[in-house]
């Protein structure tokens, strides 16, 4: 019995393997006969070797999703019920490297006319977030991203600042942490000023008591009665 036929739910990527043979049908120039270039004297075997290595672009991924009225499938790349783009985000390390790095893409798609490089609408009136110039998608303005220029700037990652007001990461921007961390800098020293004022208030009031009750005068101040020590009335003469 044929297994059930089980949707994508989860990003993933393909790996294409490909391989060059002389017993294919098409093969690289001199193989098997020595170097790719020969005696370099033919202009297109020179071009191909110049070409190599060669690699597969993809230009885009058709996706085909069921929008009938009965259909439980989630439409789209990043729907609610699995959100890719947070996926993909939490497991950066997984989809990058050194040498392939996370990068905005903005236009440069493949287009035939400027109806390839804006975002479909069911309306009779199109909106134009992109054009296309000389077979490749140009987006109209800084709020539209995506190679063609159908993603909102806004709702994808906001990564058109940089530096210190970037929001390209979690958590607040790095000057609104700055703005928080002086703040709670600044009230934890004026606390420790104000509890060190009520600290020697409390002791001058105890101290007033104490020399009260001894009835000598209440106007001696805790840093006068530190600054001066009694003196006791004795003789110097022990002879």
């Amino acid at each position: 019995m044929n297994p059930k036929k089980i949707m994508l739910e989860e990003p993933m990527y393909v790996i294409f393997n490909v391989a060059l043979s002389s017993s294919w049908g098409s093969k690289p120039p001199n193989a098997g006969s020595g170097g790719c270039y020969g005696d370099g004297s033919d202009a297109t075997t020179n071009a191909i070797c110049d070409s190599f290595p060669m690699y597969l672009k993809i230009d885009y991924i058709r996706i085909y999703q069921d929008k009938s009225d009965g259909s439980t499938m989630a439409v789209g790349c990043d729907p609610s019920t699995h959100p890719t783009k947070q996926w993909i985000e939490d497991n950066i390390d997984s989809y990058v490297d050194d040498d392939n790095p996370w990068t905005e893409v903005s236009g440069k798609a493949f287009c035939d006319s400027n109806e390839d490089c804006t975002i479909g609408t069911n309306s009779s009136s199109s909106i134009t977030t992109g054009t296309c110039v000389n077979g490749r998608c140009k987006c109209s303005a800084s709020t539209w991203t995506g190679p063609r220029c159908t993603i909102a700037s806004s709702a994808s990652s906001d990564s058109s600042s940089d530096g210190l007001f970037s929001s390209n990461s979690y958590g607040p921007p790095m000057y609104v942490s700055g703005v928080f961390m002086a703040i709670t800098v600044l009230t934890t020293f004026v606390s420790v000023y104000l509890s060190i004022l009520a600290a020697r208030k409390s002791d001058e009031l105890l101290l007033k008591e104490i020399m009260a009750k001894k009835g000598a005068p209440s106007s001696v101040s805790l840093g006068d009665s530190m600054a001066k020590p009694p003196k006791d009335d004795y003789s110097t003469n022990f002879i």
